[in-house]
């Protein structure tokens, strides 16, 4: 009983390691030759009507597959022995996904068709007249317009509003509670670098800023007892620098580039805050998380224009005072910890080469 469970066992996993293969054949005929004679054909726009559609087949990722046994040549050649087995002697690939971040495999839909000789020399000499010199030897033929992401470097510069989502402490006076109200929302700013291997997966580094201003008309207390009238102004900058870690997928057509980032790095919090001739900083830093979806229109063979929705976070647990040359270091307790949760809607170039 336990050798039988054993063979189970390992015939599921050498299952699991090969793509899945849906077939949906509603004809058949004798098989012709062999699977090398099966011409397989991408990227065209009609089918002849003497062609005899037996039905259609799909390979696809079981979610186990080996990335060895998904490469192109052989979710190609797997298709290509169901085609034959049916009968059929042309393959045509209606849709091809290579690997992304969604799966690591090649992943394939085609058309099985039977054709007489005539029809089946013809379909191999255009396999043959559009091949790549690389492919020539093979009677398959890849054409520009499968989805494809050449590896190399990609480089966006976006701008946009942002909004800070944290509460405001109830402890503050209503002045208080308006001024920090405008420092709420502000201008955001940032840079992108990104390497993309071929997989559609990405690292790269993020630097992004939202500044936000506010002034108020106020009356200030001095420890003298005397009030000072003037305007209080408070400059803020958040500031996210940190490596990324990315996700690509583009359309069929190339033209829509969808991507998914998530970095982790320093969170960084500066006030510059004035009252008549008095100034003063406060900065912190502290962890931050930075997580965004972009969405981009490739207007050149290089550059692409988009949009950016993105969150960020971090809490701030210790702050410093700057007051001419003195500093001081305040430890918060967990009551008044700054929270820095903001997000942010921009838009954007990237370029890419």
């Amino acid at each position: 009983m336990k050798r039988k469970l054993s063979y189970l066992l390992i015939a599921i996993t050498v299952a699991s390691c090969s793509p899945r293969i849906t077939s949906n054949i509603t004809k058949t005929y004798s098989p012709i030759g062999t699977t090398d004679d099966v011409v397989v054909l991408e990227g065209i726009k009609s089918i002849p009507k003497q062609w005899d559609k037996l039905g259609n087949i799909k390979i696809d990722d079981t979610g186990f597959t080996k990335t060895s046994n998904g490469t192109y040549d052989k979710v190609v050649g797997l298709a290509k022995e169901e085609t034959w087995m049916a009968g059929g002697n042309i393959m045509v690939i209606t849709e091809h996904y290579v690997p992304d971040h969604i799966s690591t495999i090649h992943r394939i839909n085609s058309l099985a068709f039977r054709a007489d000789s005539a029809s089946h020399a013809y379909a191999a000499s255009q396999a043959r007249e559009t091949a790549t010199d690389q492919d020539k030897n093979k009677n398959y033929v890849l054409v520009s317009n499968v989805p494809y992401i050449k590896p190399g470097f990609s480089f966006r510069a976006y701008t946009g509003y942002g909004r800070r989502i944290n509460k405001i402490s109830s402890e503050l006076n209503a002045f208080q509670r308006q001024h920090i109200k405008r420092i709420m929302n502000g201008w955001v700013y940032g840079l992108d670098g990104t390497f993309f291997m071929e997989s559609g997966y990405g690292i790269g580094f993020r630097y992004q800023t939202m500044f936000s201003s506010s002034a108020d008309y106020a009356v200030v207390e001095d420890d003298e007892g005397s009030y000072i009238e003037g305007t209080l102004k408070d400059d803020v900058y958040i500031t996210f620098i940190g490596p990324l870690f990315s996700g690509r997928s583009d359309s069929k057509n190339g033209k829509h580039i969808f991507i998914s980032n998530v970095g982790l790095g320093a969170l960084l919090y500066k006030d510059n805050g004035t009252f008549q001739d008095y100034k003063e900083r406060i900065s912190g830093v502290t962890l931050g998380y930075n997580f965004n979806l972009s969405y981009s229109y490739l207007v050149t063979d290089h550059l692409s224009l988009g949009a950016d929705l993105s969150y960020t976070t971090g809490v701030l647990k210790e702050l410093k005072y700057t007051s001419g040359n003195l500093t001081n270091t305040v430890s918060l307790d967990k009551d008044h910890w700054e929270g820095l949760a903001q997000i942010a809607l921009s838009v954007g170039a990237r370029y890419t080469f």
